[in-house]
C-alpha cells in the first residue's frame, strides 16, 4: 500500500467554502480480468470520477461501487479492437507512415502510422465508430513528367490508363473527368512551382474493400472512411488504399530514401556550345537536341551559378507546345531552373535544331560553360522518356563551336497545336531545295489533301484550315522527297 499526503500553507489567501483547491488523478496499472483494487479515500473529496483508459481516451466507466469510503474498482472485460493497414496501390504494395489517423463517433482518438503502416484503436462494444485518413507531403515526392505523359495519352486516347487508382490519382481536380487541367497543375507541383497540387488534397485514402464501377472508376463519388454503426465485434481487417494525388504511375516509395541510384543505360543529351563569357554582357545557350529520336519528354532542374549568371529570358525553339508553363523559375536565386516537356506522341528532331534557348545576363566572367551549368536534381528530378514511356538518363553534351552542326539534314515535325480544331502547321526540314510532296490521311487510309511543290533547303512549312478535313478525329501525314520519307499522327477535334 502507500500513502499520499498533501499540505500547502497562506494565511493571507480566503477563498469560499466549496472551492476546488486541486484536482489528483491516480492511475492504476493492468490486471487481471476479474480482479479487485480496493483504495480506502478518507476526508471525501467533493466528487470522484472513475474513468478507464481506451487507446489513450479516458472513457467514463460505471464500473465504481462506493460504499463507506471504500472505493472497489473491478477490471473490466477486454475493449473491442477495429485496426488494418495502410498501403499504396501498386504491386508490391508498400506501408505508408506518417498518416494520421483518426477515430470519431462515441469515443474520439488519433495515432500516427509508423513504418508498418499499421492502426488499431481499442472500443467499447456497441459504439459507434468512423475511421478516417490524412497525410500532408508538400513537394513533387513521387510526381514526374512521367505522370504527366500518362494523363496527357489517356486524354487524347492513345494509351488509357488501366487501373482504378490511377484515375483516382489522374482527378487531382476532383471534377471526375481527366483533362488537361489535370495534368496542368500535376505539372506545377513537379516543377517546383507550388509545394500542393491546386484543389486537392496531397492523399487519397480509400477502403480496399470498396469496388470501383466500371467502365468509368469516376463515375460514383468514392468513400474516404470506413464506419461501424455499431461496433458489435473487433474489425482487425478495415485497411485502406493510399493514394498519393499526381503520382498516375505508383512511383512514391514513402518507407524508402531515394539515393538517385539510376541503372538505366540509355542517356538523352542536350547539345550545348561551349564558349566563354563575360561580365556586363548578355549571352545566348541554345540547347540543342542530339539523337532526339522518338522522344516522349523530359524533366530536369538545370543547375547554374547565381553568381556568375542572372536568367534574363527563356525562348522556346521547335518541340510541339512548349511555353513558360514548362519551366520554374520560384528558385532562381538559388541557381536552379526546373523544365518539364511531355509529348502525347512521340517526337524526332533532328540533331542540332534548337529545343530551346536561355538568355543569361553574366555577372562573373569564364572560360568555359561547362563548370556553371549542368544538370541535376535538385528541385525536379533529372530523367527523360522514350516512345513508350520507360525512363532514361539526362545529361548535357558540351561541344566546340568549331565541331559545327550539320544543318543539312531532313526532318518532318509535329503538326502545331495538336491537338487543333481550326488550323494547324506541319514544319518540315530538307537537307537540299528540291521537290516534296506532302499528303494527308484519314484514320482508314483513304487520302484527304496532297500538297506538292519546289521547297528550299532549310525549314518549310504548310498550314492546313479544318475545312480541308473531314469529320473530328486522327489523321496521318506524310512528307515524301526522292531520297525522304516520314509520317507522323494528328488529331481533329470539335
Amino acid at each position: 500500500g502507500g500513502n499520499l499526503g498533501i499540505f500547502w500553507f497562506d494565511s493571507t489567501l480566503t477563498l469560499p467554502n466549496g472551492t476546488v483547491l486541486f484536482n489528483m488523478d491516480v492511475m492504476f496499472g493492468t490486471a487481471a480480468v476479474g480482479s479487485v483494487t480496493t483504495i480506502e479515500v478518507t476526508d471525501a473529496p467533493v466528487s470522484l470520477q472513475f474513468t478507464q483508459d481506451s487507446s489513450g481516451v479516458s472513457v467514463a466507466v460505471d464500473m465504481v461501487d462506493l460504499v463507506d469510503g471504500e472505493v472497489e474498482i473491478t477490471c473490466a472485460l477486454p475493449d473491442l479492437e477495429i485496426g488494418g493497414d495502410i498501403q499504396t496501390w501498386r504491386v508490391p504494395t508498400l506501408p505508408v507512415p506518417g498518416v494520421e489517423v483518426t477515430l470519431t463517433g462515441t469515443i474520439m482518438a488519433n495515432q500516427t502510422t509508423g513504418l508498418a503502416g499499421t492502426y488499431l484503436f481499442g472500443v467499447p462494444d456497441n459504439a459507434n465508430t468512423t475511421v478516417k485518413c490524412f497525410k500532408d507531403t508538400p513537394g513533387n515526392e513521387g510526381l514526374t513528367g512521367s505522370d504527366v505523359l500518362l494523363i496527357k495519352r489517356h486524354v487524347l486516347m492513345i494509351q488509357q490508363l488501366t487501373s482504378p487508382y490511377q484515375y483516382v490519382a489522374a482527378d487531382v481536380s476532383g471534377d471526375g473527368n481527366l483533362s488537361l487541367i489535370d495534368y496542368a497543375r500535376i505539372q506545377e507541383v513537379a516543377l517546383g512551382t507550388k509545394q500542393h497540387i491546386t484543389g486537392s488534397l496531397d492523399w487519397r485514402f480509400i477502403p480496399k474493400s470498396y469496388v470501383f464501377p466500371t467502365p468509368d472508376p469516376l463515375s460514383a463519388p468514392i468513400p474516404d472512411s470506413i464506419s461501424h454503426m455499431p461496433v458489435d465485434m473487433s474489425y482487425l481487417d478495415d485497411d485502406f488504399v493510399a493514394v498519393r494525388m499526381g503520382d498516375v504511375n505508383g512511383s512514391i516509395m514513402p518507407t524508402f530514401t531515394n539515393d538517385d541510384v539510376d541503372d538505366r543505360s540509355d542517356i538523352f543529351r542536350f547539345r550545348l556550345e561551349d564558349r566563354a563569357f563575360h561580365v556586363g554582357e548578355t549571352i545566348e545557350v541554345p540547347f540543342r537536341a542530339s539523337d532526339f529520336t522518338e522522344r516522349s519528354g523530359y524533366q530536369l532542374t538545370i543547375n547554374f551559378d547565381p553568381k556568375a549568371f542572372e536568367l534574363d529570358g527563356i525562348v522556346p525553339g521547335v518541340l510541339p507546345d512548349m511555353n513558360s508553363a514548362n519551366f520554374g523559375t520560384t528558385r532562381l536565386d538559388e541557381g536552379f531552373l526546373t523544365t518539364l516537356w511531355v509529348t502525347a506522341e512521340p517526337v524526332t528532331v533532328a540533331d542540332g535544331e534548337v529545343l530551346f534557348t536561355l538568355k543569361f545576363k553574366v555577372l562573373r566572367s569564364g572560360t568555359s560553360l561547362a563548370p556553371v551549368l549542368n544538370p541535376g536534381s535538385q528541385v525536379t528530378r533529372a530523367e527523360a522518356y522514350n516512345r513508350d514511356g520507360g525512363t532514361m538518363k539526362l545529361d548535357f553534351e558540351f561541344v566546340h563551336p568549331q565541331t559545327g552542326v550539320d544543318a543539312g539534314v531532313f526532318a518532318l515535325y509535329q503538326n502545331q497545336p495538336n491537338p487543333f480544331n481550326n488550323s494547324t502547321t506541319i514544319g518540315f526540314r530538307l537537307p537540299e531545295s528540291g521537290r516534296a510532296a506532302l499528303r494527308i490521311f484519314n484514320a482508314s487510309g483513304q487520302l484527304v489533301k496532297t500538297v506538292v511543290g519546289n521547297f528550299e533547303k532549310g525549314y518549310n512549312e504548310v498550314t492546313f484550315r479544318r475545312d480541308e478535313f473531314g469529320t473530328p478525329g486522327v489523321y496521318y501525314y506524310e512528307l515524301e522527297t526522292p531520297m525522304h520519307s516520314d509520317r507522323k499522327k494528328m488529331i481533329l477535334i470539335d
